[in-house]
């Protein structure tokens, strides 16, 4: 269950963090932020540290739905050598073996 709620939650936010509308909000936000404070030193300090937090937030979403996008494709490349004939089937499980193993294959 919780998988599931956060795999909802972590695919809204790497939708939104792709918008257009992430960029003017941060921008808006920045801007606000240092009209409000006087653009002060303490403004850019808490400035840097929420930006760091963000991104460290960002990378969590967007590692997530890229994981997840992997596993789609793998699964729809693996039904499609799977359905043509000639096809070799020991391909369809190759995205676990090591670089060497796969250079090896695509050699063949």
């Amino acid at each position: 269950m919780i998988e599931k709620a956060y795999g909802s939650f972590a695919n809204r936010a790497s939708d939104f963090i792709g918008s257009v509308w992430s960029v003017a909000i941060l921008l808006a936000g920045i801007i606000g932020s240092g009209i409000y404070f006087g653009f002060t030193e303490r403004w850019e300090l808490l400035l840097h540290l929420a930006m760091a937090f963000v991104a460290l937030i960002a990378v969590f979403f967007l590692q997530r739905s890229q994981r997840h996008d992997n596993h789609a494709i793998n699964v729809k490349l693996d039904e499609l050598i799977k359905a043509v004939e000639g096809a070799r089937n020991s391909i369809a499980g190759v995205d676990k073996e090591s670089n060497e193993v796969l250079e090896k294959i695509s050699k063949k």
